[in-house]
């Protein structure tokens, strides 16, 4: 008899492949999702995104809805009502918004959706947009019509074993259905929080390179002034001249004034040279470190 094999979960260990590019891997991932349209907006409502779920629930491609605003999407009742601005603002407002509801596909058929709008800000707490998630819950929304109305026949004519039978499948549909929309939720929770994690590595990394860039600016800059300096010296051998020079480049490279102060064999402190950014204060600095 051949031993049954047992196994266990692989131990954790340190990625030794290329690193993972987070927000390329997160679109990636967007992308590809069919169950779901999951778009972009800006912070007006027009629409910066547009993935394969969206063309597929809503009939439109990327090339002719992206730079719309999503109120395309609304019908005209709820247009004209002012409904998609109220949702963005109850997002901004609240962080979140979610609805139920109408909207309109391309070819002008209707479908009932969930939706959630969700507001993005940046590392300041600025409104740089929003991510906008719609479910097809028309399929539920059919059911629970037919239930209803099952459940009124059943009242006017009376008690039948088939309606029975007929409701308790409808049942049995909503409650699968409702098990598969709870997932799909956590699903779509799951994808918002990679989001919000992806926007505040992308934000990190723009730190560190801003900060980069400013010490690399300002060791670039004691460089040329280091190798400026020594060029006065090397120029000439008069102390006097040398210290003048040196006087004028600190100013305006490192400070607004700058006073060079000497102390002979004797002990006598000299004031050889005194540069100002303005020369008009030149006598001015000059009085004041007599």
């Amino acid at each position: 008899m051949t031993p049954k094999k047992t196994y266990s979960r692989p131990a954790a260990t340190t990625p030794t492949g290329p690193a993972v590019d987070v927000s390329r891997f997160y679109r990636l991932v967007i992308e590809s999702v069919v169950d779901y349209a999951i778009f972009a907006l800006d912070p007006t409502g027009h629409i910066l995104t547009w993935n394969v779920g969206a063309e597929r629930l809503k009939g439109y491609r990327a090339s002719e809805i992206i730079g719309r605003h999503f109120s395309t999407l609304y019908e005209e009742r709820d247009v004209r009502e002012g409904k998609p601005e109220w949702e963005l603002e109850q997002a901004q407002r609240a962080g979140r918004v979610e609805d139920e509801g109408w909207r309109v596909r391309k070819d002008g058929s209707p479908f009932w959706a969930n939706v959630v709008i969700t507001a993005l800000r940046n590392e300041e707490g600025t409104l740089v947009g929003f991510a906008k998630i719609t479910r097809d819950l028309t399929a539920r929304r059919n059911a629970e019509e037919q239930a209803r109305q099952l459940a009124a026949e059943q009242a006017a004519h009376g008690t039948s074993r088939e309606y029975t039978r007929q409701l308790e499948e409808l049942n049995e549909q909503l409650h699968q259905q409702a098990a598969e929309l709870e997932s799909q939720t956590e699903e779509a929770q799951a994808l918002a929080e990679e989001a919000e994690q992806a926007n505040q590595q992308l934000q990190d990394s723009l730190t560190e390179v801003e900060e980069a860039r400013e010490k690399a600016q300002e060791a670039e800059r004691q460089t040329r002034f280091l190798v400026r300096a020594g060029d006065v010296l090397a120029a000439s051998l008069d102390y006097a001249t040398n210290l003048r020079e040196l006087a004028h480049l600190v100013v305006p490279e490192l400070a607004d004034w700058c006073s060079i102060h000497t102390i002979d064999a004797s002990g006598t402190i000299e004031q050889p040279e005194i540069a100002h950014r303005d020369p008009s204060k030149v006598e001015l600095a000059r009085e004041l470190n007599v």
